[in-house]
């Protein structure tokens, strides 16, 4: 089935997720009109409605949006790309409701968006204060938002990194050529954290035939670790980087994190790497499934292990790539030194054999960028 979709999100006044619902089309090569009759859920401030297309040999067009709405709107904004608001289309609220933009509060006397660390002015769609990790992102502007890449990230400001290893693994063995630079000027982190280790035990196993049970376990005590490391004076985001079933560990993890932060407005992001994805609807190991507040995916497509090995050891069937967006943005590691066509068949000459494709924070940590 054509994975293009209509997706309709709600959030709190905290800016959590409170549900997330999405409707898709049943069929390629024809006209269809998808709809989503909704109530919003209770606490609900906002919604983000969007519609997107991830197939990527299906071409989708999409046309006549229409929200229609029972009871009265009390706000209602559009943006450009960078963030400037689209005079005359928009309900101000009254009061004004002044976290706006991806969430962030708009100076109206001064026009700028602000940021935890910097501001940003939507009008030029630059920053006007230094990155503050700008060593980190050598091949960015210190004053980019977003890196320019604007239709498909977030800007993202964040305290602390975990690094979660896989199975039959150590954080060295997996991310042991992965520089602190690289893990910062991947997640946009201020610090890092290597120091979390989940191995056989009694209570779970961490060998080639670990299950979602093990995984679930692990991730109480990831949770728990987070809790006890982070610095509790700060707000800013908490990233988990997983690699492999590492990554599933996080994403087992992210709804206990937020149940122990509690009242604490704090997001919890999330990077996966050659993690076997399970796009199941009710799926524990599905990020759609969780309260994650940004996910990207890296994988490779010459990895052997993401996907049969996890088939063939594992209790499920593990995919390449989620399914769902916006919170889950899937990008390829061209970790290949040719490409070639052949009619209309795709071939590639890679760099390493699949194995090394599967440790790519080992092999090719240079790689990982969004």
């Amino acid at each position: 089935m054509p994975l293009i979709s209509l997706q309709v999100r709600f959030f709190d006044e905290n800016d959590q997720l409170i549900s997330k619902e999405r409707s898709f089309i049943s069929k390629a090569d024809q006209r269809q009109q998808l709809q989503l009759p909704l109530t919003a859920p209770e606490h609900t401030t906002y919604m983000k409605i969007g519609i997107f297309n991830q197939s990527e040999e299906v071409n989708a067009y999409f046309d006549n949006l229409k929200v229609t709405f029972n009871d009265y709107i009390v706000q209602e904004n559009h943006y450009y790309p960078f963030g400037m608001n689209m005079a005359g289309i928009e309900k101000e609220g009254t009061p004004d409701h002044k976290w706006k933009f991806q969430g962030q509060e708009h100076q109206e006397e001064l026009g700028w968006d602000s940021f935890k660390w910097r501001n940003a002015d939507p009008t030029i769609g630059r920053f006007f204060n230094i990155d503050p990790l700008s060593e980190s992102f050598y091949y960015n502007s210190t004053y980019a938002f977003s890196e320019n890449k604007v239709t498909t990230h977030i800007e993202l400001e964040g305290l602390e990194a975990y690094l979660i290893h896989g199975t039959a693994s150590t954080v060295e063995e997996a991310f042991g050529e992965m520089t602190k630079s690289q893990v910062l000027g991947l997640t946009g982190n201020k610090t890092e954290n290597r120091e979390f280790y989940w191995h056989d035990q009694d209570e779970y196993s961490n060998g080639v035939y670990n299950d979602e049970e093990d995984r679930r376990k692990a991730a109480i005590d990831l949770a728990d670790h987070v809790m006890k490391t982070r610095d509790k004076n700060k707000a800013e985001p908490i990233t988990l980087v997983g690699h492999s079933h590492g990554g599933n560990v996080a994403i087992q993890a992210i709804d206990i994190i937020k149940s122990k932060l509690g009242d604490e407005d704090v997001k919890v992001n999330l990077i996966t790497i050659a993690t076997p994805a399970y796009n199941g609807n009710t799926d524990a190991e599905n990020p759609a499934n969780t309260k994650v507040d940004d996910h990207f995916h890296f994988y490779s497509g010459n990895d052997a292990i993401q996907v049969t090995g996890a088939n063939q050891f594992g209790k499920k069937n593990a995919s390449r790539t989620y399914n769902y967006l916006p919170e889950s943005k899937n990008i390829e590691v061209k970790d290949y030194k040719a490409e070639r066509y052949r009619g209309n068949t795709r071939e590639r000459v890679y760099t390493h054999g699949s194995a090394q494709s599967h440790s790519i924070p080992f092999y090719n940590p240079q790689l990982l960028k969004k």
